[in-house]
């Protein structure tokens, strides 16, 4: 099992921050970067092989679940990154997210823990 750690949405290639977790508007469009990480080795960065997919799995209010594909950063395939559109994260709830990394034959599951944080906007 690996585990992603959220890195800030401007993340480049060896100029990237953890921040734990990403905050994001329902009804907008956000973007989402993850770094993989091998909880089993100290939280060691996991490369995905070259030709890897990776799709992260995002609960929505109604209980059902949004699939959404990342693609990995070019020259580093620790680093994925995907963006959510105004109309898919709507419905997303805060919370734990899952991912599934698909390497040739080889499929590994993984998760982010508290990675997405619905931010209210407006009066209360």
């Amino acid at each position: 099992m690996l585990t992603g750690r959220v890195l800030s949405s401007d993340a480049t290639l060896n100029n990237f921050e953890p921040i734990g977790v990403c905050g994001f508007i329902p009804g907008s469009s956000f973007t989402l970067v993850l770094q993989l990480t091998q909880p089993q080795r100290k939280s060691l960065r996991y490369v995905a092989a070259p030709g890897a997919t990776l799709k992260g799995n995002f609960p929505k209010s109604d209980g059902s679940t949004l699939s959404v594909d990342f693609e990995p950063m070019e020259g580093d395939a620790s680093i994925w990154s995907a963006t959510i559109s105004a109309e898919d994260s709507q419905d997303l709830v805060s919370g734990n997210f899952t991912f599934v990394l698909t390497e040739g034959d080889q499929i590994t599951k993984g998760w982010v823990q508290q990675g997405l944080e619905v931010v209210i906007t407006g009066d209360c």
